[in-house]
């Protein structure tokens, strides 16, 4: 999939001459696509596309947090969960940090062990 990788100029190309708008639901349906496409990937190349897709979901804020709970578990669910600076500093600036209890509504939908890492990471 190209646009995982980072390459939108054919869909774009498409998009455009068919009159579809950026904010379409097929263009959500990518970023979700890409999603699910990474996930399924080896840990080395799932973390080598987080940050990409972190910058689709700042991009198209409809899927953000769905995306986001996704790409937290799996990451979680990595031979090494290392901080990854971003993905911290972007879920928390969407959700709140995950040692707050009013921050706890967004972050249930991740799961307890990846709540778990991302508390470790804000220590």
């Amino acid at each position: 999939m190209a646009t995982l990788g980072g390459n939108y100029s054919a869909f774009d190309a498409i998009r455009a001459r068919l009159g579809i708008p950026e904010d379409a639901w097929l263009v959500r349906r990518l970023v979700l696509a890409q999603v699910e496409a990474a996930v399924e990937l080896p840990d080395p190349h799932f973390k080598a596309v987080v940050v990409r897709l972190l910058v689709s979901f700042a991009k198209y804020p409809e899927v953000r947090d769905h995306g986001l709970r996704k790409v937290i578990d799996r990451y979680a669910a990595s031979s090494s969960t290392e901080v990854h600076a971003r993905l911290r500093d972007f879920a928390v600036m969407h959700w709140g940090n995950p040692t707050s209890p009013l921050s706890a509504p967004r972050w249930s939908g991740v799961r307890p062990a990846s709540r778990e890492m991302m508390t470790s990471w804000m220590k």
